[in-house]
């Protein structure tokens, strides 16, 4: 017997990034193609310490011409290869459906192990949960985060953090939310021949150096023997540079369904 748990994946992962006025709404496709290995071992009661070495090629395809990362592609494009280490204190009473207890968890990521990606990031992660009364469960989560660059490079856009979309702000369209940078466009007057620079509206995305989301739920069964629930949610946070925070919120209500083919979710 031992207390060690050793694991690892491999990946290979297309996802539409959009936002665009054009082209369909798609600034681009995140293609990336990799791999990490991890190992874990219990530091203290409810308490385990990971580490994992990760290794990504990452591609920016089909990138809509007037988006900001299509100027700065080279940079956008190539490969991550980092170190991570994660610490984590888990007493729920289910990892799945939890109803009581509390889960904790910090990491900082580490890139820079070759590659063109150079930063560390931190995140914590703070999950409550409690029993009301009968069966109507009280569920919250907050986490904070930090990316930094460095080298005198920055950091790439895909890297940095965004909120929107069912994980994080659900009134949201995914990764929504970010600071926005200012792009031009050249328009020729056909006549006269003569060129004029306009701003692109809407402005892209290009993620924040730190983050920060709350998430609050009342969850209560509607009826256990097929796993439906009902969901009544509120969410807060940004996605910013320095101390430009500009809180977002939204609520609402969804249904959950532990379903035969796995779980799912539906919110409005």
């Amino acid at each position: 017997d031992t207390k060690w748990a050793l694991g690892g994946s491999i990946r290979y992962d297309k996802s539409r990034i959009t936002g665009a006025e054009k082209n369909g709404g798609l600034r681009y496709i995140r293609q990336t193609k990799g791999f990490d290995i991890e190992a874990g071992h219990p530091i203290a009661e409810y308490t385990r310490a990971f580490l994992q070495y990760s290794f990504d090629d990452i591609n920016l395809l089909r990138v809509f011409e007037e988006d900001i990362v299509a100027t700065r592609l080279d940079r956008e494009n190539g490969v991550k290869s980092a170190v991570k280490a994660t610490i984590r204190y888990d007493k729920r009473n289910n990892r799945l459906d939890p109803s009581g207890g509390f889960y904790a968890q910090f990491s900082e990521e580490f890139a820079g192990l070759g590659g063109n990606r150079d930063f560390l990031r931190s995140i914590i992660d703070l999950r409550w949960y409690k029993t009301i009364f009968d069966n109507l469960v009280f569920r919250t989560r907050f986490e904070v985060g930090n990316i930094a660059a460095t080298t005198n490079e920055g950091v790439q856009t895909d890297e940095r953090f965004f909120l929107g979309g069912p994980s994080t702000l659900r009134g949201y369209r995914l990764f929504s939310v970010s600071p926005r940078e200012e792009v031009f466009r050249t328009r020729v007057n056909e006549t006269t021949g003569v060129r004029t620079q306009e701003a692109v509206v809407p402005q892209p995305v290009v993620g924040g150096s730190n983050k920060i989301l709350f998430n609050a739920e009342l969850v209560y069964p509607l009826l256990n023997e097929i796993g439906l629930k009902l969901v009544l949610f509120y969410d807060a946070g940004d996605a910013f540079d320095g101390m430009n925070i500009r809180v977002h919120q939204n609520w609402g209500w969804g249904l959950r369904w532990f379903s035969p083919l796995g779980p799912l979710r539906f919110e409005w």
